[in-house]
């Protein structure tokens, strides 16, 4: 799997050395609340040791699933369970390192991409469903909160692509390499990864519509895409909630849409 890191954006926060730079009073020699830790106790501090040792950024803590999320469910009707085969099948899919992480909090639902579309018209199934899910782990820190993870099943089988902001870094990439579409502003902002073929090219033909480039750039370049067993899999480095499970299904619905307009 890719191994992938962002620098040079403020998607980890501030605060994920938690108090590597001396905010909280130790006692002793050392009881100085302004103090900034030199690099070596920093880089051999409990946190900064965990995110060696896992490969994976260290994002949050959670002990229960997102109380926002988990209203949600509640009001839609979404079964909500704290873990699921599939879920776990699917996280061992992500082109980035995952060690150590489990599927978590995971969301099962219905959604409807065609709405007010000629496909209800047609009489096709409008409710599609999903599976949303967190990447956890547990340690002596507490529940660790990785990326969360959105999945819906596409209905045709698409060969392994690859949707990603230009900022990560891919690492090695099992054969795939980096395709432009016809649009120079996207490829600025995305790229795309694929093996080189006439079926991966045909299906980037298909995906990449309008619609699908305007809806990815107008986020803030977080997420990551990619096909795997008849799914489409969107995941963002940070817990779930109810807003950025919406904004997950609206990137599903637009690949949905332009699935079936092909």
């Amino acid at each position: 799997m890719a191994d992938r890191d962002s620098y040079g954006d403020d998607r980890y926060g501030d605060d994920r050395y938690g108090d590597a730079y001396g905010d909280s009073p130790r006692s002793g020699a050392d009881a100085n609340p302004g103090r900034k830790r030199s690099w070596r106790e920093r880089i051999f501090s409990n946190q900064t040791a965990r995110w060696v040792a896992s490969g994976a950024p260290y994002h949050s803590l959670a002990e229960a699933p997102n109380g926002l999320l988990a209203d949600a469910a509640s009001e839609f009707g979404w079964q909500l369970t704290a873990s699921d085969e599939q879920a776990s099948a699917l996280l061992t899919s992500a082109p980035f390192r995952v060690a150590g992480y489990v599927a978590g909090n995971v969301v099962r639902g219905e959604f409807d991409p065609f709405a007010g579309s000629r496909g209800t018209d047609l009489g096709l199934a409008s409710q599609w469903q999903f599976v949303a899910f967190d990447a956890l782990d547990d340690s002596r820190l507490g529940r660790t909160v990785g990326h969360c993870f959105t999945a819906v099943p596409t209905m045709v089988e698409l060969p392994p692509l690859r949707v990603l902001p230009a900022r990560y870094m891919t690492g090695p990439s099992r054969g795939m390499q980096v395709f432009p579409t016809v649009d120079p502003i996207f490829d600025a902002r995305f790229k795309l990864l694929a093996a080189n073929g006439d079926d991966e090219l045909a299906a980037f033909t298909m995906l990449m519509t309008d619609e699908v480039r305007s809806v990815l750039s107008a986020g803030d370049d977080r997420e990551e895409i990619w096909t795997i067993e008849g799914h489409v899999v969107v995941s963002t480095s940070r817990a779930h909630d109810e807003e950025l499970l919406a904004r997950h299904l609206e990137i599903c619905g637009a690949m949905l849409r332009a699935i079936r307009g092909a």
